[in-house]
C-alpha cells in the first residue's frame, strides 16, 4: 500500500507537466502561425521596399499605359526628406514648385506597396500642378526610399504620422500656410491622409480615394480568403501588437471616427463602385458617419473603375472634379480654366 501511495501523485505529477508542456508548445505554435498570418496580410512589398534610387522613374520622365504623359511631367522636382511627426523615421520625397508664386500646395500620399514613383500618383501630382499648385509627394515608412520600423504597413495607424511630418515641413521649412497646404491619398494613402486630417485641426481639405471605413472590417474582407489562417484574426492582432507594436484596430485612429472631426473644413471621398479591394460599401459608411456628425462632405462613387483605377478610366472628369475642389477649399487658389 506505501509504494502505491507513492506511485500515483508521481504519475498525476508527470501528467501534469506533460499536460502543461504540451499546452505551452501548442500556444507557441499557434502564436507563431498568428504572426505569420499577420505579416502576410501587412507585408509590404514591390515598389514599396525601400533602397530604390530616385534613378529611374521620375515627375520628369514617367510614363502612362493608355495615355500620353507629356503634358503632366514635371521638370523641376527637388529631393527632400523630413521626419515623421514625433518620430526619428526619415521620409523621402519630391517638392515641385508652382511657375506660380504664392500657390497652394498639394502632399500627394500613394497606396500599399507603392511609392511616389507610381504612375497614377505622379499624374495625380502632375494634374495639380498643372492648375497651379505647389506638390509634395512622399514616400510613407517602409517604403520607397524612406526608413523603415518593421517592413509592414499599419493601415494607418502610424502611416498619418508621416503625412503630418510632410504637412510640418510645409508648414516649418518652407513657409506654407496650414489654410493653404492639402492632402491627397490613394488607399492606404487615402486612409492616412483621413486620419492626418482628423489628428491636426489645422489640415485645410483633404481628398481621400479608396479608403476603407475601419481596418476590423477590412481585414475580415481581406482573411476570408485565408482559410485556417484566417480563423486566427485575434491571435494575429495580438502578435501584431506584441511582436511588432502595431494596434491596426486602434479604434481612436480610424477613418470611421477621423472624419467625424472635419466641421468646418473640406473633405471629398472617392471610390470606385467595382472595386474589389476594399468594397465600394466602405463609402457610404463613411459618408454616413460624416453626415450623422454633421460634417459636409462631398463623394463621387465612379461607375464602371475599380481600386484607384477611376483617375485613369476617366482623367478628364477626375481632374476637373480635384481642381475645382482644392480650388475652392484652400484659399488663394487661382481657379483655372484650362481644359484636362
Amino acid at each position: 500500500m506505501p509504494a502505491k501511495r507513492t506511485f500515483y501523485p508521481r504519475l498525476r505529477t508527470r501528467i501534469l507537466r506533460l499536460t502543461v508542456f504540451a499546452v505551452f508548445t501548442l500556444s507557441i505554435a499557434l502564436f507563431a502561425v498568428s504572426a505569420f498570418a499577420y505579416k502576410s496580410l501587412t507585408t509590404v512589398a514591390s515598389c514599396g521596399q525601400p533602397d530604390q534610387s530616385d534613378g529611374g522613374v521620375t515627375p520628369a520622365n514617367f510614363t502612362l499605359s493608355e495615355r500620353d504623359a507629356t503634358a503632366y511631367r514635371m521638370s523641376d522636382y527637388q529631393s527632400v526628406q523630413f521626419p515623421t511627426r514625433n518620430g526619428s523615421i526619415m521620409l523621402s520625397g519630391w517638392y515641385i514648385p508652382s511657375d506660380l508664386s504664392n500657390q497652394p500646395t498639394m502632399i500627394v500620399v500613394h497606396g500599399l506597396s507603392s511609392c511616389r514613383q507610381d504612375a497614377t500618383i505622379l499624374l495625380a501630382a502632375g494634374i495639380l500642378h498643372r492648375a497651379g499648385f505647389n506638390v509634395l509627394l512622399i514616400d510613407l515608412r517602409n517604403h520607397g526610399n524612406s526608413g523603415k520600423d518593421n517592413g509592414l504597413e499599419a493601415m494607418g495607424t502610424k502611416e498619418y504620422l508621416d503625412v503630418l511630418g510632410a504637412w510640418d515641413w510645409l508648414c516649418n521649412d518652407k513657409g506654407a500656410r496650414p489654410e493653404q497646404v492639402g492632402l491627397l491619398g490613394f488607399s492606404l494613402g487615402a486612409i492616412s491622409v483621413i486620419d492626418a486630417g482628423g489628428a491636426e485641426p489645422r489640415v485645410a481639405a483633404v481628398w481621400a480615394d479608396s479608403p476603407f471605413y475601419n481596418a476590423d472590417e477590412e481585414i475580415d474582407y481581406q482573411i476570408q480568403y485565408m482559410g485556417v489562417v484566417g480563423k486566427l484574426k485575434p491571435l494575429a492582432l495580438l502578435a501584431g501588437r506584441v511582436i511588432f507594436g502595431d494596434d491596426l484596430t486602434n479604434t481612436q485612429i480610424q477613418p470611421a471616427m477621423m472624419v467625424t472631426r472635419y466641421a468646418n473644413r473640406f473633405l471629398f471621398i472617392t471610390q470606385g463602385a467595382d472595386d474589389v479591394v476594399i468594397p465600394s460599401t466602405h463609402l457610404a459608411q463613411l459618408v454616413d458617419a460624416a453626415h450623422r456628425a454633421n460634417v459636409p462632405v462631398e463623394s463621387w462613387l465612379v461607375v464602371g473603375s475599380q481600386h484607384i483605377t477611376a483617375i485613369l478610366d476617366q482623367t478628364g472628369e477626375y481632374s476637373s472634379r480635384l481642381v475645382t475642389f482644392f480650388s475652392k477649399a484652400l484659399k488663394g487658389t487661382t481657379s483655372t480654366s484650362e481644359s484636362f
